[in-house]
Order: C-alpha cells, then sequence, then structure tokens
C-alpha cells in the first residue's frame, strides 16, 4: 500500500457533501470532472470517477453520515480526493492482506484494491469522529 505521510499544502479545494440515495455517485462523479475541468486537468478525469465510486460507495455503504468528499489541487498539478465519513472506520491493513490471501481475488476490499491500482497513493486518516479515506493521482 502507497501511503503519503506528509500532506502537501492544497492550492485550491473543493467539497461536495453526499447523501444517500441512488444517484449520489452520478452526482458525485459529474462533480469531479467539473472540478477538473475547471483546473485543466481533464485528461484524470477517468481514473479519478472510478476511485471516486470507489471511495463515496464505501463510505455511503458502510460509514455513517454525514459523508464529505473533497478534492484538493496539489503541488505537482496532481489531485487528492478524500471522501470523510462519521463511521468507526477500518484498518487498512487487514484489507490489503486479503489480496494478497486470497487466489481468487474475492477478499474484503475489492474497491479499494482498485484504488490502489488507479492512485499514485491512497491511505486512512483517523479522526476524532469518523475516518477519511484519500487517493492522490497525479499524471504521468
Amino acid at each position: 500500500m502507497n501511503r503519503v505521510h506528509v500532506r502537501p499544502a492544497a492550492v485550491d479545494s473543493a467539497g461536495f457533501r453526499l447523501e444517500p440515495g441512488g444517484h449520489a455517485t452520478d452526482h458525485l462523479r459529474n462533480w469531479v470532472c467539473g472540478s477538473l475541468r475547471r483546473w485543466g486537468l481533464e485528461p484524470l478525469a477517468p481514473d479519478l470517477e472510478l476511485i471516486a465510486t470507489e471511495l463515496a460507495g464505501n463510505a455511503l455503504r458502510h460509514g455513517e453520515l454525514p459523508a464529505r468528499a473533497t478534492l484538493e489541487l496539489l503541488p505537482a498539478r496532481g489531485v487528492r480526493l478524500a471522501v470523510t465519513d462519521a463511521g468507526p472506520g477500518f484498518l487498512p491493513e487487514p484489507v490489503v492482506a486479503s489480496w494478497e490471501d486470497d487466489a481468487e481475488g474475492a477478499g474484503r476490499g475489492r474497491g479499494l484494491m482498485i484504488v490502489s491500482a488507479l492512485s499514485t497513493a491512497w491511505g486512512v486518516d483517523r479522526l476524532d469522529l469518523g475516518q477519511r479515506v484519500w487517493a492522490d493521482l497525479v499524471p504521468h
């Protein structure tokens, strides 16, 4: 698991409130694409849309409200998408270990496996109330 220990300062940022319902991830993907378009980073959209869908889906399915997504423009012309919820959270290490232990690919956290594969780095920050799961995406 790639993990960034020093959080770079955001040049610009935006936030999106996640609401439960059938269209939450559709609205989030539209918001992500609009933000990337404003920042001139449209080539990141396909991967970041999938990352956003996985992180938001996990927060709405396994976490607790309120849930919020933030998108930060990083100094290296990359972006950090973070999804925060008020749930009890999870430890990423057992999830990542399940990917290696399950030869058939049916382990826990397959959505996070996609996030790991598409992102430059990802991680989990424990908060006083809840957790933040984030993923960085930097153009190659």
